[in-house]
């Protein structure tokens, strides 16, 4: 049997093509989720959306946001109220500067909106932009300290020793071991570290010295790279 990998690429590719069957079900089906939980989505941005659909990439954006502000038009009961047309170029603003905002964002700020805000007379495009602005300010600063979480997290997991890990001693004893059975590539290895240590000046701790070069020079010689949680 055939195994398919779905990349990125392909699976934006069936999501816009999901829009593109039935937008307004698509769009009244999507949860209403929290600004945590929709940075965690691996759903496509607007910017991804519009480019898994090069010919009509735009105009797919723009029915969907246009969608998203018919539902806000329909709720508030105001005397100015904005036009089709105004939503049109309402849609393309909100394309152009918030590309990286995605379609369950748009449905988020827009809910929030209906139970926090108070319109009297009008509803319009800078009223809109306005939410916006003020959504994506809250959501980067959601954004940086959901990051700064996930590497405390990756830091604090990184310093617990493996269940099978071993001291340095152990290391160069199984070395020597393997060495001693004929294993020419553990002969070599546990002669770099003797040497290592024969070379090292009096008063410098043999084990350190080893560790400064096997993590600035070996490891680097390997390409092999190891994220720090010091700064």
């Amino acid at each position: 049997m055939e195994t398919r990998i779905t990349t990125p690429t392909t699976q934006y590719q069936q999501i816009a093509k999901a829009w593109s069957v039935s937008r307004e079900k698509y769009y009244e089906q999507l949860p209403t989720l929290t600004i945590e939980e929709i940075l965690r989505l691996s759903a496509p941005t607007l910017a991804q959306l519009r480019k898994s659909r090069p010919r009509t990439g735009q105009a797919l954006i723009r029915s969907i946001i246009v969608i998203a502000l018919g539902e806000v038009r329909d709720f508030f009961n105001v005397g100015k109220n904005i036009s089709d047309t105004q939503m049109a170029l309402t849609a393309d603003l909100i394309a152009e500067r918030f590309p990286d905002l995605r379609v369950e964002d748009l449905k988020k700020c827009f809910h929030r909106a209906m139970l926090r805000e108070k319109l009297f007379d009008r509803l319009d495009g800078n009223i809109i932009l306005r939410w916006l602005s003020e959504y994506d300010a809250e959501r980067t600063d959601i954004a940086a300290t959901l990051s700064e979480q996930l590497d405390a997290e990756r830091c604090a997991n990184a310093s617990k020793p493996a269940p099978d890990a071993i001291t340095f001693s152990q290391y160069v004893e199984n070395l020597q071991r393997a060495a001693d059975s004929g294993d020419k590539d553990a002969a070599h290895t546990l002669g770099i570290i003797q040497n290592l240590k024969k070379s090292t000046p009096a008063g410098v701790n043999k084990d350190t010295a080893f560790f400064k070069w096997f993590h600035e020079q070996w490891l680097p010689y390997q390409n092999r790279k190891t994220p720090s949680c010091t700064q």
